[in-house]
Parts: structure tokens; C-alpha cells; sequence
């Protein structure tokens, strides 16, 4: 694949998603290990240099084939969250989905335009069917933008918030019925 199509821009009209090349991990970590942006998500945790070794080629170049990782950007080039999809199943058509953004800069609708860029990806470019989101009980910040942009609750799991969006769905969403 050529490199630059390997590293496309998805765009929106807030921000643009993309994967990030190697030097993008300094962002990752930084995301990764703030406080604000992580505590509805566990906490923080840091990306050393030896997990980032072995993480980046399996999420990022050449990818296994079961994530896809971007960060989000604002139209200022600047780095303001991640969004991603990971354990595709070939099988169901069903992957896990990510969304971070940085809390500097929630408030400005990134999230909601880049769930839609990722969305449009796996659904139409990747070929996936359903994409689920084990939220964590005490993430209420999380489970009321995937609700609101049109996520199902899945109340057969008790101990997670498991949202769910099929392509069929997503269909409906975007076209307005």
C-alpha cells in the first residue's frame, strides 16, 4: 500500500481523523497518561517505549487486521483525542470501539463527528456489521454520547454498559429516518 494512502485523512468539519505515524506515540502517552481524560476510564496508564514497540505495528502499521487507530485533529492540525476500533471478528462483522478525547478539549463536538468518520470507515470501507462498546458502569460521560448519537444499550450484560450500533442502524441515522 502507498504510504500516502496508508495515512489518509477522514474528514469532517470540526476535526479529521487519521493514523498516526510513529512519532504520534509522544501524543498517545500524553493522552493516555492524563488524569482528566482517563478517570471515567480506569485511570491513566502509560505507553513505554517497549510496549510501544510491539502496540504501534499491531494497532497502527501494518495493523493485524482486527484494529484501526486514529488520532483525532482539530482544524489547527492539532492532536485532540484518539478514536479506534479493535478485535474485529471476521466472523460476526464486530469490533470493540475507542474514544478519547483529550479533556482540554471536550465541549467542541469532536467526539460526535469523529464516531461518524469512524463509523462511515467500518461500516462502508472496512466491511464490519456491528460495532459494540463495553462501557464502564461509572462512565456516565460515555455512555450518554454513544446514546445520543444513537448507540442501543444491550441490557442482556450487567456488570458493563454494552452499547451497540449496527450498520443497518447507522443507515437509518445518518440518512434521517
Amino acid at each position: 500500500m502507498i504510504e500516502e494512502e496508508f495515512y489518509k485523512l477522514f474528514k469532517g468539519k470540526k476535526v479529521y481523523i487519521r493514523r498516526p505515524k510513529y512519532d504520534g506515540i509522544s501524543y498517545i502517552n500524553k493522552l493516555w497518561s492524563d488524569e482528566e481524560t482517563t478517570s471515567e476510564l480506569g485511570g491513566p496508564f502509560s505507553l513505554t517505549e517497549e510496549k510501544a514497540k510491539t502496540w504501534y505495528p499491531k494497532m497502527v502499521n501494518p495493523t493485524d487486521g482486527k484494529n484501526f487507530y486514529c488520532l483525532i485533529f482539530n482544524y489547527n492540525n492539532e492532536p485532540v483525542g484518539e478514536v479506534s476500533f479493535h478485535r474485529y471478528n471476521s466472523k460476526t462483522k464486530t469490533a470493540e470501539l475507542n474514544i478519547k478525547i483529550e479533556g482540554k478539549h471536550r465541549g467542541n463536538g469532536y467526539s460526535k463527528e469523529a464516531l461518524q468518520l469512524i463509523l462511515n470507515y467500518f461500516f462502508f470501507e472496512f466491511g464490519g456489521e456491528i460495532m459494540i462498546d463495553p462501557v464502564l458502569l461509572e462512565n456516565k460521560r460515555g455512555q450518554q454520547l454513544l446514546l445520543n448519537f444513537g448507540f442501543e444499550r444491550d441490557e442482556s450484560e450487567k456488570d458493563i454498559f454494552l452499547l451497540r450500533m449496527s450498520k443497518e442502524r447507522f443507515i437509518k441515522l445518518i440518512n434521517g429516518i
